[in-house]
């Protein structure tokens, strides 16, 4: 790793405008965690257990208390927390409107075709129980990898010590990475569940085959609950996941192909939508007062095209981009909400891993793909949302906005480089530290196509692993690392309040490249208004 970046730390001299685009009082909505890496991938085990029924209790005691307030039947979907397992494969599969026959079984494997798809896959990824039984595999049928199951689970456990009841053990050995040359095998053990990650890439790094990992895991809590996944295997040790997980492949195939080019999704950020200030403060706006003083309500949020539009939040919680990802992979999986509107069980892993959300998604008109997602803990609210979404609509109409809306989700995708005027510059990635948003051009030559955008991922991957490797937020100690490259160069400058890595000319000088980047801080700092989200609401 070391050998692939020269040694440049030289920034004496150098002085650099600290003006942070996109910082405002949004920097306390979605607060990203400490300034570790391994931080920021980190699975919650204990932690933020039990936000829900703080939650449900506040929103039972002001219901008690308000005027008239007649309680809405119950959505058909919803029932009690106290359930077999059958009714809770059922509450899945309907809510997420999936259907399977569970009486068809695979044809026998064919061992040749088996084997030869094996080894052209670049990449493969594997869930299991601790029992061994197969939950998913990205390609092909899990149940041929019956040996391949076999041999993670008894890696696992020769290497773990005796006494390792969980990975949390302090004294327990853990099995992390398997490099043979042409191929690199991670391992991640979350009691009861086993995940491996296997590449054959050899620009992929160990630390992101780890989280994706960690982002697959937390795609499974998010549809179980950590302490509902917990129970089911203490109970039954040998229980086959995916009763539970009927037809939720293509949720964990495109989270996989998120963390493969979504930038946003690799460096647990958001990406906001390009849009006026002023029109984005006017939707904001609309949205709090469409929810007047309903209290169930603890997220608003607002999506187009998967990226952020409007979000509005309780005053005493926050969503962790993590779970805000987890969010948009559900929308972006289940096209359902352009024709009804749906309620489905979520947890929110950063959030509460013990326990549900329930999830109102609608589409906000027929004119264009938004869509509006709204979270309660009360399960018997499905109605009192709905009208929420009604009144948003007719305010935006009412106030002549809801066209402006319309175009702004059709015309505008992605920040074009061209807008930068920064001729020397190929492509850049900027975060705000603060709030987890992220700025990230489209995908132009010469990275415009599949293999040269994972390859452009992959140097900005490793180029952030390694500043934060020696990044000290108390000295600066490289604040800024320049890398003279075969086919490009690279630059990466953080500071406590962002992140910068930019691509450029393989001829293109350090000092040229940080004039660019100066210009480009400047041009940020001009549009933050239409590529930020500067003023949270409060509900």
């Amino acid at each position: 790793m070391n050998d692939e970046f020269e040694n440049d730390f030289s920034t004496d001299g150098i002085e650099f405008d600290e003006t942070v685009p996109g910082g405002s009082a949004y920097e306390n909505l979605i607060p990203i965690e400490e300034d570790v890496i391994s931080d920021e991938i980190s699975v919650p085990r204990t932690t933020n257990v039990g936000i829900i029924a703080e939650l449900e209790a506040e929103t039972a005691k002001e219901n008690n208390f308000a005027n008239g307030h007649t309680r809405n039947p119950r959505s058909p979907n919803v029932v009690d927390d106290e359930i077999s397992n059958e009714s809770e494969s059922t509450i899945v599969n309907s809510d997420l409107n999936f259907v399977c026959d569970t009486n068809e079984y695979p044809p026998p494997r064919d061992d040749a075709r088996y084997y030869s798809e094996l080894r052209r896959n670049r990449d493969q990824f594997f869930i299991l129980s601790d029992a061994g039984k197969p939950i998913y595999s990205r390609h092909g049928n899990e149940e041929d990898n019956a040996e391949l199951n076999c041999l993670m689970q008894a890696l696992i456990s020769f290497v773990e010590s005796d006494d390792s009841s969980s990975y949390s053990s302090n004294n327990a050995d853990n099995l992390l990475y398997v490099n043979t040359g042409t191929c690199k095998i991670c391992f991640l053990h979350r009691p009861p569940l086993i995940l491996v990650a296997l590449s054959k890439d050899p620009a992929v790094l160990n630390f992101r085959l780890k989280q994706q990992l960690t982002l697959i895991y937390n795609q499974i809590v998010s549809l179980l609950t950590a302490s509902r996944l917990t129970k089911i295997f203490e109970e039954h040790k040998n229980f086959d996941l995916r009763r539970l997980l009927t037809n939720t492949n293509r949720i964990f195939d495109s989270l996989i192909r998120s963390t493969e080019s979504d930038a946003a999704c690799m460096f647990n950020a958001v990406r906001c939508l390009d849009m006026a200030g002023s029109l984005r403060d006017i939707v904001n706006q609309t949205l709090t007062n469409s929810i007047g003083k309903t209290n169930a309500i603890v997220f608003a949020i607002i999506l187009s095209n998967s990226q952020l539009v409007a979000i509005s939040r309780m005053k005493k919680y926050t969503l962790h981009p993590l779970d805000l990802g987890l969010l948009i992979n559900l929308v972006a999986t289940n096209s359902s909400y352009k024709n009804c509107e749906l309620w489905i069980p979520i947890c929110l892993p950063r959030l509460d891993s013990s326990g549900f959300l329930y999830a109102h998604i609608s589409k906000v008109s027929e004119m264009c793909d938004a869509c509006m997602i709204l979270l309660t803990v009360d399960r018997n609210s499905f109605f009192i949302l709905s009208q929420v979404r009604t009144t948003f609509v007719e305010k935006l109409l009412k106030s002549k906005t809801l066209q402006s809306f319309i175009e702004a989700c059709n015309v505008r995708k992605n920040v074009r480089l061209s807008e930068t005027q920064i001729t020397d510059t190929w492509h850049f990635l900027y975060k705000n530290r603060s709030s987890s948003q992220i700025v990230c051009p489209e995908f132009e030559q010469p990275y415009n196509n599949e293999k040269a955008t994972k390859r452009l991922m992959n140097l900005y991957f490793a180029l952030h692993n390694f500043m934060h490797s020696y990044y000290d937020r108390s000295t600066n100690i490289l604040k800024i690392y320049f890398v003279n490259g075969d086919k490009e160069n690279l630059l990466g400058w953080i500071t406590g309040n962002f992140e910068l890595y930019a691509v450029f000319n393989p001829l293109v000088s350090k000092t040229v490249a940080i004039g660019s980047v100066e210009r480009l801080m400047r041009w940020l700092k001009k549009e933050e208004d239409r590529l930020f989200i500067l003023n949270p609401v409060l509900l």
